[in-house]
Protein backbone atom coordinates (compact mmCIF):
# COMPACT_ATOMS: atom_id res chain seq x y z
CA UNK A 1 0.00 0.00 0.00
CA UNK A 2 1.74 3.59 -0.58
CA UNK A 3 0.95 6.01 2.07
CA UNK A 4 0.22 9.81 0.27
CA UNK A 5 2.34 12.58 2.05
CA UNK A 6 -0.97 12.56 4.77
CA UNK A 7 -0.54 9.19 6.03
CA UNK A 8 3.54 9.70 6.51
CA UNK A 9 2.69 12.94 8.69
CA UNK A 10 1.29 13.06 12.24
CA UNK A 11 0.65 17.15 11.83
CA UNK A 12 -0.86 16.38 8.53
CA UNK A 13 -3.52 13.33 10.21
CA UNK A 14 -4.17 15.37 12.82
CA UNK A 15 -5.39 17.94 10.10
CA UNK A 16 -7.09 15.92 8.16
CA UNK A 17 -8.81 14.18 11.02
CA UNK A 18 -10.78 17.34 11.65
CA UNK A 19 -11.34 18.60 8.27
CA UNK A 20 -12.98 15.14 7.62
CA UNK A 21 -15.16 16.59 10.10
CA UNK A 22 -15.35 19.94 8.43
CA UNK A 23 -16.28 18.14 5.69
CA UNK A 24 -19.07 16.33 6.58
CA UNK A 25 -20.31 18.97 8.39
CA UNK A 26 -19.82 21.05 4.90
CA UNK A 27 -21.77 18.18 3.20
CA UNK A 28 -25.01 17.88 5.34
CA UNK A 29 -25.12 22.03 5.02
CA UNK A 30 -25.23 22.30 1.52
CA UNK A 31 -27.58 19.44 0.75
CA UNK A 32 -31.01 18.19 1.57
CA UNK A 33 -30.06 14.69 0.78
CA UNK A 34 -30.22 12.52 4.04
CA UNK A 35 -27.04 10.58 2.90
CA UNK A 36 -23.88 11.03 1.45
CA UNK A 37 -20.12 9.63 1.53
CA UNK A 38 -16.88 11.22 0.66
CA UNK A 39 -15.09 10.18 -2.57
CA UNK A 40 -11.47 9.93 -3.61
CA UNK A 41 -10.19 9.86 -7.63
CA UNK A 42 -8.38 6.26 -7.58
CA UNK A 43 -4.93 5.50 -7.87
CA UNK A 44 -3.67 3.95 -10.81
CA UNK A 45 -2.58 1.10 -9.13
CA UNK A 46 -5.60 0.71 -7.07
CA UNK A 47 -8.31 0.45 -9.57
CA UNK A 48 -8.00 -3.34 -9.66
CA UNK A 49 -7.47 -3.61 -5.96
CA UNK A 50 -10.60 -4.93 -3.54
CA UNK A 51 -9.89 -3.35 -0.50
CA UNK A 52 -10.29 -0.25 -2.74
CA UNK A 53 -14.24 0.15 -2.52
CA UNK A 54 -14.86 2.08 -6.12
CA UNK A 55 -18.43 4.17 -6.73
CA UNK A 56 -20.20 4.44 -10.19
CA UNK A 57 -22.25 7.93 -10.08
CA UNK A 58 -24.77 9.16 -11.94
CA UNK A 59 -24.32 13.21 -13.43
CA UNK A 60 -26.12 14.59 -10.31
CA UNK A 61 -23.68 12.79 -7.35
CA UNK A 62 -26.03 9.98 -6.50
CA UNK A 63 -24.13 6.58 -6.40
CA UNK A 64 -25.13 4.23 -8.56
CA UNK A 65 -23.06 1.01 -7.26
CA UNK A 66 -20.28 0.30 -4.95
CA UNK A 67 -18.17 -2.22 -5.64
CA UNK A 68 -14.48 -4.47 -4.81
CA UNK A 69 -14.49 -4.61 -8.81
CA UNK A 70 -12.96 -2.58 -10.96
CA UNK A 71 -16.08 -0.49 -12.17
CA UNK A 72 -16.39 1.03 -14.44
CA UNK A 73 -15.29 -1.92 -16.60
CA UNK A 74 -13.52 0.05 -19.71
CA UNK A 75 -14.02 -2.65 -22.32
CA UNK A 76 -12.50 -0.99 -25.35
CA UNK A 77 -9.31 -0.25 -23.05
CA UNK A 78 -8.73 -3.85 -22.03
CA UNK A 79 -9.74 -5.39 -25.88
CA UNK A 80 -6.82 -2.51 -26.74
CA UNK A 81 -5.02 -3.73 -23.68
CA UNK A 82 -4.21 0.02 -22.88
CA UNK A 83 -5.16 2.47 -20.03
CA UNK A 84 -8.55 3.73 -19.00
CA UNK A 85 -9.82 6.95 -19.56
CA UNK A 86 -12.56 6.43 -17.42
CA UNK A 87 -13.19 8.49 -13.94
CA UNK A 88 -12.12 5.79 -11.29
CA UNK A 89 -13.74 6.95 -8.09
CA UNK A 90 -12.71 5.14 -4.30
CA UNK A 91 -15.06 5.56 -1.48
CA UNK A 92 -12.93 6.43 1.53
CA UNK A 93 -15.37 5.57 4.18
CA UNK A 94 -16.42 8.67 5.42
CA UNK A 95 -20.46 8.98 5.74
CA UNK A 96 -22.51 12.24 6.19
CA UNK A 97 -26.00 10.80 8.04
CA UNK A 98 -29.43 12.63 8.74
CA UNK A 99 -30.34 11.33 11.64
CA UNK A 100 -33.35 9.93 9.92
CA UNK A 101 -31.36 7.73 7.39
CA UNK A 102 -29.01 6.38 10.48
CA UNK A 103 -32.17 5.72 12.20
CA UNK A 104 -33.52 3.46 9.50
CA UNK A 105 -30.63 1.76 8.56
CA UNK A 106 -30.44 -1.07 11.40
CA UNK A 107 -34.39 -1.82 10.72
CA UNK A 108 -33.21 -2.79 6.98
CA UNK A 109 -32.66 -6.27 6.36
CA UNK A 110 -28.81 -7.11 4.89
CA UNK A 111 -29.17 -7.26 1.36
CA UNK A 112 -27.98 -9.89 -1.10
CA UNK A 113 -25.60 -7.33 -2.67
CA UNK A 114 -24.48 -6.33 0.70
CA UNK A 115 -23.41 -9.66 2.19
CA UNK A 116 -22.07 -10.31 -1.48
CA UNK A 117 -19.88 -7.68 -1.96
CA UNK A 118 -19.51 -6.90 1.89
CA UNK A 119 -20.26 -3.15 1.49
CA UNK A 120 -23.00 -1.73 3.77
CA UNK A 121 -23.83 1.35 1.88
CA UNK A 122 -25.49 -1.12 -0.70
CA UNK A 123 -28.04 -2.10 2.01
CA UNK A 124 -28.86 1.33 1.57
CA UNK A 125 -29.04 1.25 -2.65
CA UNK A 126 -31.18 -2.03 -2.60
CA UNK A 127 -33.66 -0.43 -0.35
CA UNK A 128 -34.16 2.74 -2.32
CA UNK A 129 -32.03 5.35 -0.36
CA UNK A 130 -30.34 7.27 -2.21
CA UNK A 131 -26.31 8.04 -1.20
CA UNK A 132 -24.64 11.09 -3.01
CA UNK A 133 -20.51 11.08 -2.78
CA UNK A 134 -18.64 14.30 -2.48
CA UNK A 135 -15.35 14.39 -3.78
CA UNK A 136 -12.64 15.30 -1.20
CA UNK A 137 -8.51 15.46 -1.78
CA UNK A 138 -8.33 13.39 1.82
CA UNK A 139 -7.53 9.62 1.62
CA UNK A 140 -8.33 7.13 4.15
CA UNK A 141 -6.56 4.07 5.16
CA UNK A 142 -8.77 0.87 5.30
CA UNK A 143 -7.40 -1.99 7.32
CA UNK A 144 -9.17 -5.02 5.56
CA UNK A 145 -6.22 -6.96 5.96
CA UNK A 146 -2.98 -8.20 7.94
CA UNK A 147 -0.91 -6.39 5.81
CA UNK A 148 -3.06 -2.80 6.64
CA UNK A 149 -3.00 -3.85 10.29
CA UNK A 150 1.05 -3.27 10.10
CA UNK A 151 0.38 -0.22 8.12
CA UNK A 152 -1.97 1.47 10.70
CA UNK A 153 -0.10 -0.20 13.76
CA UNK A 154 3.20 2.68 11.99
CA UNK A 155 1.43 5.32 11.21
CA UNK A 156 -0.12 5.38 15.00
CA UNK A 157 3.38 4.64 16.54
CA UNK A 158 4.47 7.52 14.07
CA UNK A 159 1.67 9.81 16.13
CA UNK A 160 3.56 9.27 19.42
Amino acid sequence: MQMSATEKDPASQSRAASTGSRCCSRILRKSSKSLRVGVLSVLPENISNPNAVKVVTATDGRALYFSRATIPYDRDAALAQCSSTAPYWKHIGLYAYRRSALERFPSLPPSTLERTERLEQLRFLENGINLYVEPTEFDTVGVDTEADVKVAELMLLART
